[in-house]
C-alpha cells in the first residue's frame, strides 16, 4: 500500500512546480545580498558586532560627520527645490493648452532617463566658466566666475534632471481632480489663489510624500553629479567618497565601512518611501486641462511667463546647449578614435545584456507569483516575488559594486570581467524600475483571462502565445527600452571597475569634460544621446509591436 506523502511536503512540491523559476531568481539574489553583506561586514573596521558604532563615528570623525552632513544637505535642498519649481510648473501645464505641449511633455520624459553625464555636460555647457551664461556677462563688462561647482552646480543638474519628473507626477495629479469640483469653483467665482488652495494643492500633496522620498533617495545616492560637479572635498557625500576610498585611496576597511553606512541610511529612506508609497506614473500624464475656468488674469499671465523663463533656464536651454555646441564644431576627430568605438560597442553589450538578464529575473519573478495567485496560493514567496525590487532599492549600485569587489577580489581578476559584473549589476539595478512597470500588466491580465483560459482549456504554449504574449509585449516593451537606456548611460558601476578594456560612452564622456576638451565633449554628448534614445525606441518597437504607443 502506497502511503501518501505529508500535505506539508506536497504542498511545498506543488507550490515549487509551479513557481521554481521565480523561487530560483528569488534565491539567487537573496543569497548573493547576503554575501555582499557578509563581504562588507568582514572588510570594515567595525564588523558585525561594532556595527553601530559607526553612528558614534558620525559624532567623533570629522570626515564622516563632513560628507554626511553634505549628503543630507544637498539631498534635502536638491528635493526642495525641484519640488518648490514642479508645483507651478504643473498647475502652468494643466491650465494652459498651446502648440509643442505634447512635445514638452516629451522633453520632461527625456530629461529623466537621459545619461546623467549627458546632462552634466549640459549643465556645464551654460553654467561653466566659458559657459553661455558667462559669455552674456562678459558683455556688459563683467569677469567670468565659477559659481558653478560646488554644491550650486549639484543643485542645478538635479533640478534639471528631477524637477521635470516631479513636474509630470503633480500633472497626473491634477488631472484626476473630478469635473464636479471645476464646475463649483466656477459657481462659487473662486480666484486663482483659492482654486489652488482649495482644489489643487490638497490634490497635489497627496503625492508628495512618496514623491519627496523618492527624490530625497535618488539625490542622496546621486553619484555622477556629485562626483563632477563637487568641486572638491568640501562638496563630497558618502557615495562619492566610498568611490575615493577604494579606486584611488584603496583603503577596503574605510569603503567598506562607508558602505555600511550609506546602507543604513538608504534602509530607513526605503522604508520611509513605502510608509507613503503611491503609485506613481510617469507615463499617465497629457495635459489636458479639462473644464479648469481659464485663467485670465494679468497676475496668472506673469506667473506663467516666469514658469516660462524658468523652463527655458533650467531645461531647455542646457538640453539645447550641447547640441548646438556638438553641430557648431569644426574639429571631428574624436571620430577618428579607436576608443570611442570601443565605448560604443561596450555600452550596447552592456544595455543589451542587462536589459535581457533583467527581463528574465523580473519575468521570472512576476510570472511565479501570478502562477500562485491563479491556485489561490499567497505564501511568503508570492509576496516577495513583488517585493525584492524594494530590496534592491535599498542598496545604492556604488555599494553593491564594493561588496562584489570585496567579495570576488580572492577568486577572480576583477577588472578582467570588469564588463560582466557591470552589466550584472546593472541588470539588478533596473530590476525595481522592470518589477513596478510590469506588475500591473501581468497583475491585470491574470484577473482579466484567468476564468477565460480555465473555460476554454488554453494553456501552456498556447495560453503564452495567444493570451499573455499580445497583452504583455507592449509594457514589457517599455520596461525592457528603460531598462537598456539606464544601462547605456550609467556612469556608476563603471567608475569603479571601467579600466582600458572597459571604456563605455559615459566614462569617454567623464573623461572629456576632466581634460577640458569641451568639443569632444560636446560630440560624444550628442553621440550618447543619440544611440540611447535610438536604442529605447528600437526596443519598444521590436517587443512592443508595430502599434505601440510611445
Amino acid at each position: 500500500m502506497r502511503v501518501a506523502p505529508p500535505k506539508s511536503y506536497s504542498q511545498w512540491y506543488k507550490n515549487w512546480q509551479l513557481a521554481w523559476p521565480g523561487y530560483l531568481t528569488l534565491g539567487f539574489i537573496g543569497l548573493l545580498a547576503v554575501a555582499v553583506l557578509s563581504a562588507l561586514f568582514s572588510q570594515s573596521d567595525h564588523g558585525i558586532i561594532g556595527f553601530f558604532t559607526l553612528f558614534i563615528d558620525i559624532i567623533s570623525d570629522e570626515y564622516i560627520r563632513h560628507i554626511t552632513y553634505f549628503s543630507f544637505l544637498q539631498a534635502s535642498l536638491s528635493t526642495l527645490a525641484a519640488i518648490i519649481i514642479a508645483i507651478p510648473v504643473a498647475r502652468f501645464l494643466y491650465r494652459r493648452q498651446f502648440w509643442g505641449k505634447q512635445y514638452l511633455l516629451k522633453i520632461f520624459i527625456l530629461a529623466f532617463i537621459m545619461p546623467t553625464m549627458v546632462s552634466v555636460f549640459g549643465i556645464i555647457a551654460v553654467h561653466g566658466r566659458q559657459g553661455i551664461f558667462n559669455d552674456f556677462f562678459t558683455l556688459f563688462g563683467f569677469e567670468r566666475s565659477t559659481y558653478l561647482y560646488g554644491l550650486t552646480g549639484i543643485l542645478l543638474a538635479h533640478i534639471f534632471i528631477n524637477m521635470p519628473f516631479s513636474a509630470r507626477i503633480f500633472l497626473n495629479e491634477l488631472e484626476n481632480i473630478p469635473p464636479e469640483y471645476w464646475r463649483l469653483s466656477k459657481q462659487l467665482g473662486l480666484s486663482e489663489w483659492q482654486i489652488f488652495t482649495r482644489i489643487e494643492w490638497p490634490i497635489m500633496r497627496l503625492s508628495l510624500p512618496s514623491l519627496a522620498s523618492l527624490l530625497f533617495i535618488l539625490h542622496f545616492t546621486s553619484f555622477a553629479t556629485v562626483l563632477t560637479l563637487g568641486g572638491g572635498p568640501s562638496a563630497t557625500t558618502l557615495e562619492v567618497a566610498i568611490y575615493q576610498s577604494l579606486k584611488f585611496d584603496f583603503d577596503l576597511p574605510k569603503g567598506a565601512s562607508l558602505a555600511l553606512l550609506q546602507l543604513s541610511f538608504c534602509l530607513i529612506f526605503t522604508l520611509f518611501l513605502h510608509r507613503f508609497s503611491n503609485q506613481i506614473n510617469l507615463l499617465n500624464a497629457l495635459g489636458k486641462g479639462g473644464m479648469r475656468p481659464k485663467a485670465s488674469s494679468k497676475t496668472s499671465y506673469l506667473a506663467d511667463a516666469l514658469v516660462i523663463l524658468i523652463l527655458f533656464i533650467a531645461l531647455i536651454l542646457p538640453l539645447s546647449s550641447t547640441f548646438i555646441k556638438a553641430f557648431t564644431q569644426t574639429d571631428f576627430s574624436v571620430f577618428m578614435s579607436a576608443t570611442l568605438w570601443l565605448s560604443i560597442k561596450n555600452s550596447f553589450i552592456l544595455a543589451l545584456c542587462a536589459a535581457s538578464l533583467a527581463s528574465i529575473f523580473t519575468l521570472s519573478l512576476l510570472l511565479s507569483k501570478r502562477a500562485l495567485k491563479d491556485h489561490g496560493i499567497q505564501n511568503v514567496g508570492y509576496h516577495m516575488f513583488s517585493s525584492i525590487g524594494n530590496v534592491i532599492l535599498i542598496v545604492p549600485s556604488l555599494v553593491f559594486g564594493m561588496g562584489l569587489f570585496l567579495l570576488l577580489r580572492n577568486y577572480i581578476n576583477i577588472f578582467t570581467y570588469g564588463l560582466h559584473i557591470i552589466l550584472f549589476i546593472n541588470a539588478l539595478m533596473a530590476l525595481p524600475y522592470m518589477l513596478k512597470t510590469l506588475s500591473p500588466a501581468i497583475d491585470s491580465m491574470a484577473e482579466r483571462h484567468q476564468k477565460l483560459c480555465l473555460s476554454l482549456g488554453i494553456k501552456g504554449i498556447n495560453r503564452t502565445r495567444i493570451i499573455d504574449w499580445p497583452t504583455l509585449r507592449q509594457p514589457l516593451g517599455r520596461a525592457a527600452a528603460l531598462a537598456a537606456t539606464i544601462s547605456f548611460g550609467d556612469f556608476g558601476v563603471i567608475a569603479l571597475f571601467g579600466n582600458d578594456h572597459t571604456f563605455t560612452l559615459p566614462m569617454l564622456l567623464y573623461q572629456s569634460i576632466g581634460a577640458y576638451r569641451s568639443a569632444d565633449g560636446a560630440v560624444i554628448a550628442c553621440i550618447l544621446v543619440i544611440l540611447a534614445f535610438g536604442l529605447y525606441a528600437a526596443i519598444e518597437r521590436l517587443i512592443g509591436g508595430k502599434y505601440v504607443k510611445n
